[in-house]
């Protein structure tokens, strides 16, 4: 006598550390977030966010241009980077000089190499740490996860836990379940504001 064998049911971790799994497939797929030509889990994807955010202050006002030359001058390598850009981009397009930034640049860059590697402060990359908090609310919003679990409850999955695990699969290691934790926390308001309860645990 032969007896049906039903399949086991999916686990909803199965099912969504299934889509975690697809989902930074197609992430790493995508070469040109926002047509920057990077993906959001590129290594330099911080340092290409934070130049842009410098040059959209240096095309600002007076004040916010004047900011980026102060931590320039601070020795911000990324300010410093930004202000040759912006000067570079505008004698390759036959543009005159920014005055500010002229002034500047003749006082504090011309004759400098750019700072070293070796003095550079380290830019978090924001886009792979904004990427990862997207895809924990994701699963939390999918499967009913809970963005974070405790000491005590390591047997129920979280969506942390499920996304550190995806991740680490593929080579994107963001230094496990704890540190994910906290990119989490960090980043749980500024995604929507109605998670900021969700992103205690």
């Amino acid at each position: 006598m032969t007896t049906n064998t039903l399949p086991a049911p999916v686990t909803v971790e199965a099912e969504a550390l299934a889509f975690a799994r697809q989902w930074i497939a197609d992430m790493r797929a995508s070469n040109d977030f926002n047509g920057w030509g990077i993906s959001v889990f590129d290594k330099q994807g911080g340092a290409v966010l934070v130049n842009r955010l410098m040059r959209i202050l240096i095309d600002g006002d007076l004040h916010q241009a004047l900011l980026v030359c102060d931590l320039a001058r601070a020795g911000w390598w990324p300010a410093d980077r930004a202000i040759r850009d912006v000067n570079s981009d505008r004698a390759r397009q036959g543009l005159p000089p920014l005055p500010l930034l002229n002034e500047f640049a003749a006082r504090h860059l011309d004759g400098e190499p750019p700072p070293s590697q070796a003095t550079r402060s380290k830019v978090p990359n924001i886009l792979f740490d904004v990427a990862l908090a997207t895809l924990v609310m994701e699963l939390c919003e999918r499967f009913g996860l809970k963005p974070t679990r405790s000491a005590y409850s390591h047997r129920r999955p979280s969506a942390c836990s499920i996304v550190a695990r995806a991740a680490s699969e593929v080579g994107l290691h963001r230094g496990g379940e704890a540190a994910l934790n906290k990119v989490w926390k960090h980043h749980a308001r500024a995604l929507t504001p109605g998670w900021q309860a969700l992103g205690q645990g």
